[in-house]
């Protein structure tokens, strides 16, 4: 069963509607989320923030973006927590990251955030090695909807 038919089947299970809040998967999570007739049953809105000004637009704050950038945990849960309040929804998940270059360090280059009504925002990292955009797009919205399974799991 893929990533994607198992979050559908969380989401329904849990009676919930997800947000998505996406900057280096620029929107491939929801885009997966709709493929399936019935979708507005589980997804209610999908925002793109890819510039900075754009995660600022939406609610993360200036001052962290200013001092640590958005490459981290605290953008992941900020990011996630604005579009929770941005939307309608019961969950919200966030992406942000960046393909590594040629000759980088090993070091986290994801991170998922998500937010759910009455909790604290929380994110997680990953190590993604994938230098093609494509596959990296691929694999950051395999992680991030797995994230939110295993949330909806400890819930």
């Amino acid at each position: 069963m893929t990533m994607r038919k198992k979050l559908i089947e969380a989401l329904q299970a849990h009676k919930m509607r997800i947000c998505t809040v996406e900057s280096c998967t620029a929107g491939l999570i929801a885009s997966k989320l709709t493929d399936t007739p019935g979708s507005s049953a589980w997804f209610e809105r999908g925002f793109v923030v890819y510039s900075d000004e754009a995660k600022a637009h939406l609610g993360v704050s200036n001052a962290l973006i200013r001092d640590h950038g958005v490459y981290n945990h605290a953008a992941a849960a900020e990011m996630a927590q604005a579009g929770l309040m941005a939307s309608l929804t019961d969950i919200c998940v966030s992406t942000t990251g960046f393909v590594m270059e040629e000759g980088q360090e090993p070091q986290a280059n994801l991170w998922v955030g998500i937010a759910m009504p009455g909790k604290d925002a929380t994110s997680f990292e990953f190590k993604v090695t994938s230098k093609d955009r494509k596959r990296f797009k691929k694999e950051c919205a395999r992680l991030a909807m797995q994230c939110v399974i295993k949330t909806l799991g400890d819930a």
